[in-house]
């Protein structure tokens, strides 16, 4: 979304630990694009012509109220070509996360991972697996940064649409190196408990290991990748969820 030089945003009210998350371009330009987010006083200026910007802020205080979001420069950038809005900034993406709040998706793309604070080591380009949707495939080494605040459950969405096994497994720091069960094409899900001590080093840390498998020496095209398994999505549960706007299942029809 392309906002203009003065605009608000405004999201739900929401408890004190609330994650707000925003991922934001400034339009190329001198100007500095202001931006503050009420409560908590957060407030930061962005080059004009930098590139996209992650900003994380963390309410210190409950939000009975919206919670706003203001984006301030002193002028906007036509971008020509008979388009002559003033731009100043391209809003990419927002995270509203309260404490004890589930979450997940996909993780093709880098807003994707921004969303979930997912950090991924090993993953080649974007592609789209069919009806499974949009993932990455992964190097037979790769490695799972995901920031989290609190145990839980996480779930991972991976495939192995290949000819060869995979023998996925799964390292941890705590656990070492364990055999995660043979994935099928169409789709598997690979569980896991993220622990205190985890959460208190960061979040989960985790090693994808799989045997490789490459294309072109199999006579299957000219793709001379070393292929792993394909990583689609995730989901977590926290231990202690909580209840509010948030908790899809207050939204069900009754």
């Amino acid at each position: 979304m392309w906002a203009g030089p003065e605009v608000e945003l405004w999201l739900p009210p929401a408890p004190r630990g609330t994650l707000v998350g925003l991922a934001v371009r400034p339009a190329q330009g001198p100007a500095p694009l202001s931006i503050t987010i009420e409560p908590g006083g957060f407030a930061v200026d962005l080059n004009g012509d930098g590139d996209t910007a992650h900003l994380w802020h963390r309410l210190d205080e409950a939000s009975p109220s919206p919670i706003i979001v203001r984006m301030s420069r002193a002028t906007g950038y036509p971008p020509g070509h008979g388009d002559q809005r003033p731009l100043a900034a391209q809003l990419l993406g927002v995270v509203v996360r309260p404490p004890g709040a589930a979450f997940g998706g996909p993780i093709a793309t880098p807003i994707d991972r921004f969303k979930l604070r997912l950090e991924i080591e090993g993953a080649y380009q974007p592609e789209s697996f069919g009806e499974l949707g949009g993932g990455v495939w992964l190097e037979p080494e790769a490695r799972l940064r995901l920031a989290l605040d609190e145990p839980g459950q996480l779930v991972l969405r991976l495939a192995s649409p290949r000819p060869t096994r995979a023998n996925l497994r799964i390292r941890r720091k705590s656990l070492g190196v364990g055999f995660a069960g043979e994935l099928t094409p169409g789709g598997s899900l690979v569980s896991m408990y993220i622990d205190s001590a985890e959460v208190a080093d960061g979040g989960a840390d985790i090693g994808l290991l799989s045997d490789a498998y490459i294309p072109s020496e199999s006579g299957n095209g000219a793709d001379s990748r070393r292929l792993g398994v394909v990583l689609l999505g995730l989901e977590f549960q926290p231990e202690n969820p909580t209840m509010g706007w948030w908790d899809a299942s207050l939204n069900v029809e009754r």
